[in-house]
């Protein structure tokens, strides 16, 4: 993996990509920091995976085909809320199906996405918000065809191709937000949840009910878990998506069907705390972004987190 990591940085420098935005970027990190470091609290240390092996039966979480989004936070509690400042890089890589490639509109196509974002998150007895903006580039820079290579090679699994053919160097430039408010009956939580999300990859809105027994796993509770708690939880709602060709594959006006519609998704988790550690595991069946596309995605995801108390 190293050899191909300094091909690729000899062939396409990364600086050339992320000179764009780099100032944006610094600035970004300068006022987390400044407003981590005013706020007297601990740190969280956030892990998330997303990938093929947290799905379960036939592997079609092709669509998202590998995501990493490490993050580093603050956190201030008192009796009734929480407040969170996480500052983080994340990488996504997106492919059609590995082992038959289509051409768009039919599939995805390879792109790679590598950038840093800063999160704020607040948290009552009833209900959290965030908000997320994100500062990265696509394409070759983003290192997605090494990475993919080495997981591959890692496991055994068969090698990807066409990376050749990978969306070309692009910034990548997003704001998102989500909240959710619930109610206890009994030990079940009952909620609505939304979130939106705009920028230069993609721009969806989604809402959704949810119901959950035991610890809300959907985010990760900042505050301090005493003893063991286990919870499972399932929600479902509507997801509305639009995008610019980055990661449908579709050209303007090749009268592709349903990008602009509202589909259905489903999804449900598992979580496990002990002390200053938790994990969740999830999964999401969403609605076909596009008619032409061949299967509906499935989204697994995985999420370790420590808060030491």
């Amino acid at each position: 993996m190293v050899g191909e990591l300094a091909k690729i940085a000899g062939r396409e420098p990364i600086a050339e990509y992320l000179h764009g935005i780099a100032m944006p970027l610094i600035g970004l990190v300068v006022v987390l920091l400044w407003a981590a470091s005013s706020l007297s609290a601990q740190t969280l240390v956030r892990l998330q995976v997303d990938n093929d092996a947290m799905v379960l039966g036939p592997r079609h979480d092709r669509d998202y085909t590998h995501g990493i989004d490490f993050s580093v936070g603050r956190r201030r509690c008192t009796a009734g809320e929480c407040r969170v400042l996480r500052l983080g890089v994340i990488q996504a890589l997106f492919t059609p199906d590995l082992l038959y490639p289509l051409d768009p509109p039919a599939d995805r196509p390879f792109a790679g996405y590598l950038g840093a974002h800063g999160s704020l998150e607040h948290w009552t007895d009833r209900g959290t918000w965030q908000l997320t903006a994100t500062l990265g580039a696509r394409g070759p820079a983003a290192l997605g065809e090494p990475m993919q290579r080495f997981i591959h090679r890692l496991f055994g699994f068969i090698e990807p191709p066409s990376w050749d053919r990978q969306l070309g160097p692009a910034p990548w430039i997003a704001a998102s937000g989500s909240f959710g408010r619930w109610v206890q009956a009994g030990p079940v939580r009952l909620g609505a949840l939304g979130r939106a999300e705009t920028g230069t990859m993609r721009t969806l809105a989604e809402v959704g009910a949810r119901a959950g027994v035991g610890p809300d796993a959907r985010w990760l509770d900042p505050r301090p878990v005493q003893g063991f708690h286990a919870g499972i939880a399932i929600e479902a709602g509507q997801r509305w998506f639009a995008s610019d060709a980055t990661l449908m594959g579709v050209a303007g006006g090749a009268g592709v069907s349903g990008v602009h519609e509202w589909r259905p998704w489903i999804g449900g988790d598992a979580s496990l705390r002990f002390g200053s550690w938790a994990a969740t595991v999830s999964m999401r069946w969403l609605g076909r972004d596009f008619d032409g596309q061949e299967s509906a995605p499935v989204v697994g995801s995985a999420v370790v987190q420590w808060t030491p108390r």
